[in-house]
């Protein structure tokens, strides 16, 4: 987005999928298939709201949702802020993926939110599932609504190399991570890269 804000929404939810469908491959059988179902419940609401607000705001503003969704997300995790799990809160959960994914390609603060207890092959199958759900509907809806072209693929050929690049070093490097620091450290920079987006759009 600091590069360059048309990497939002449509090329960051496409590449997104390159890491995403490997979960989905993979964590298949530790997957929380009624918590999928749920979310998807909420998806078409929390869609046709980001595409609403798509068709009215800015890159600039755009950026600025980027920013806030990273910062705010970054915090609460930080802070140690759970939502207890029912129903609802997973259809809402829906909702809010489904819309953070359309305006900022950012799903991932509002699930971690309610899903932060699962174990990590749980939590990956079922975010790689809900994801792949979301980048399907989303990516209809921008073709559908002229906010994907020629630009938005240009861009997504600059970001697989780094995917793939950082899909292979993330096998070896995983097992020697320690989450007790590398979790925090993960959300520090992304703190820091939503307040640095932010900034960088008010300035």
């Amino acid at each position: 987005m600091a590069i360059d804000p048309g990497f939002a929404p449509g090329p960051l939810i496409v590449v997104g999928q390159i890491v995403g469908l490997r979960n989905v491959i993979i964590e298949r059988h530790h997957t929380d298939r009624l918590a999928v179902r749920r979310c998807a419940i909420g998806l078409p609401f929390g869609l046709g709201a980001g595409l609403a607000v798509l068709a009215v705001v800015s890159d600039q503003v755009i950026a600025l949702f980027v920013g806030s969704f990273a910062a705010a997300g970054a915090i609460s995790l930080l802070l140690g802020l759970r939502i207890p799990r029912s129903p609802r809160v997973e259809v809402a959960t829906g909702t809010a993926v489904a819309f953070s994914s359309v305006t900022a390609a950012l799903p991932g603060p509002a699930f971690a939110l309610t899903f932060s207890e699962m174990k990590p092959a749980t939590l990956r199958g079922t975010v790689g599932s809900v994801f792949f759900m979301v980048a399907v509907t989303a990516m209809i809806g921008l073709i559908a609504t002229n906010e994907f072209g020629g630009h938005e693929l240009e861009l997504i050929g600059w970001l697989i190399p780094g995917i793939l690049l950082g899909l292979g070093l993330a096998r070896f490097v995983r097992p020697l991570l320690d989450r007790a620091w590398f979790r925090p450290a993960v959300l520090l920079v992304a703190l820091a890269g939503g307040i640095a987006l932010i900034l960088r759009q008010l300035i």
